[in-house]
């Protein structure tokens, strides 16, 4: 089906692990795969496979579902507390 992936904005880390950078993944070689990066930042050797454009990739939102991307330096911050979350019997969560 010959997909278009953005990534716009976004805070990627690789693991440790050398042969585990690769930021897209994909099964099967069928099709016309074009992968776009915008301001992404990518750390500890994070990569996407194979980037084929920058900023080419245009999504199909309407007007009202159009919205603002925050710089990708506070991502940090913005996530700073999310993770899993601890419940149990005795704590609400």
């Amino acid at each position: 089906m010959s997909p278009s992936i953005k990534s716009e904005t976004n805070f990627f880390i690789a693991p440790n692990d050398a042969g585990n950078k690769e930021v897209t993944w994909r099964k099967g070689q069928k099709g016309l795969w074009k992968f776009y990066s915008v301001g992404d930042v990518l750390k500890n050797g994070a990569s996407f496979i194979k980037q084929t454009g920058v900023g080419g990739a245009k999504p199909n939102y309407n007007q009202e579902q159009d919205f603002k991307v925050e710089i990708v330096g506070s991502v940090k911050e913005l996530t700073s507390a999310s993770g899993i979350l601890r419940c149990s019997k005795s704590l609400t969560c």
